[in-house]
């Protein structure tokens, strides 16, 4: 069973515009969006977490708890094992009581993201992808709710635009509902029924896309002795050469992954050996992350960050405060950088022997 947390506000909590009614569950996009993947074999269950009047991370100065940060990370620790987040979020910071741009949402978005890629899940329990869903532009507001979002069809343009460049520097999925339905009909704000059936059946396809790519591979602590290691090191040494200046390459060979300060694993699925990667201890509690490749056959499947949450998990129980790794620049790098920002990595200094150049970058995260 794969559980879908959906974090968002009042157009997916289902209220009937013009009143203070509540669509059923089916009727809402998140039952929509379970019933059309459970009807196309997948085994989910959709968790709602959908509060009117929810911000990003601003105050609303008439109603408490409004702001989008508060417990989301212990609601992400309370529901994982989680396969998926899904975000929706935006509309309430446009409010006429906020001075609010579409950059300063798309800014609150990428604050949540980070929340949930740091949330305290459990050991061995992944760090959950997220699905941003931009919300469809509110038109001109009508009935009970216009004085409030009095201003806010001019103050939310540009919002799909502001939501993609966030999603593209996070790595992170998105989706414009806009695409698919404009804002109610009845009041400019919300969604109708048939738009909640309409928005729910269209997200079912790239949530099923997110959900089906990621694995759970067996970790196993290695010993190297098993040639389908050897030859995936093999594979990455050549890598590093392949995207690396002379000189330029500061990878393990097999005989520095032999040394007694070095552990490593590697990720199974059934008999195949899809990922490797190391820990160092340097002394003084910090650790080094090294040697970490997948296969080619398995990228982009959650192997990479199953293996890193492993090695922290290891990493903190060894007492260490501190792990740090050395890496290159170019497109080829691209894809680790970016799994090592979402896991809270952060670029600075050079560390141990390393010495700073053009091409090589340096990340730490703090273990606590």
């Amino acid at each position: 069973m794969k559980q879908i947390f959906v974090y968002a506000d009042s157009l997916s909590w289902g209220i009937i515009p013009m009143t203070r009614r509540r669509l059923r569950f089916e009727q809402r996009w998140p039952g929509v969006l379970e019933a059309a993947l459970l009807k196309s074999g997948w085994q989910v269950r959709v968790l709602e977490d959908c509060l009117n009047g929810r911000r990003t991370v601003f105050e609303d100065p008439f109603l408490p708890g409004r702001n989008g940060q508060s417990g989301l990370a212990q609601k992400i620790e309370m529901h994982s094992p989680l396969a998926l987040v899904v975000l929706m979020l935006g509309t309430n910071d446009f409010q006429s009581v906020h001075p609010h741009t579409a950059w300063h949402a798309a800014q609150g978005v990428a604050t949540l993201v980070r929340i949930i890629r740091q949330a305290p899940v459990e050991p061995g329990m992944p760090v959950p992808p997220v699905l941003v869903v931009v919300p469809p532009p509110i038109e001109s507001a009508k009935g009970p709710a216009a004085a409030k979002f009095a201003g806010a069809a001019d103050k939310c343009v540009g919002l799909a635009q502001a939501y993609r460049e966030v999603c593209a520097a996070l790595d992170c999925g998105y989706f414009d509902a806009a695409t698919v339905t404009p804002s109610s009909r009845v009041d400019g704000i919300h969604l109708d029924v048939d738009q909640h059936t309409l928005l729910g059946e269209a997200l079912a396809i790239p949530v099923a896309k997110i959900i089906g790519e990621c694995i759970r591979p067996e970790i196993r602590e290695d010993d190297l002795s098993s040639e389908a290691t050897r030859t995936l090191l093999r594979l990455h040494l050549e890598g590093m050469h392949a995207a690396s200046p002379p000189g330029g390459v500061f990878a393990l060979d097999y005989s520095g992954l032999k040394q007694l300060d070095v552990t490593v694993w590697t990720a199974w699925v059934g008999d195949a050996v899809v990922g490797v990667g190391a820990l160092k201890d340097l002394g003084n509690r910090v650790g080094e992350l090294k040697s970490m490749r997948t296969h080619p056959r398995f990228l982009r499947r959650g192997v990479a960050a199953s293996l890193l949450e492993h090695i922290i998990d290891v990493a903190r129980s060894r007492g260490m405060t501190q792990l740090s790794l050395e890496t290159g620049s170019g497109p080829a790098f691209e894809p680790a950088l970016a799994l090592y920002r979402r896991r809270g990595f952060i670029e600075g200094r050079a560390f141990a022997e390393y010495r700073k150049s053009d091409f090589n970058r340096f990340l730490h995260l703090a273990l606590r």
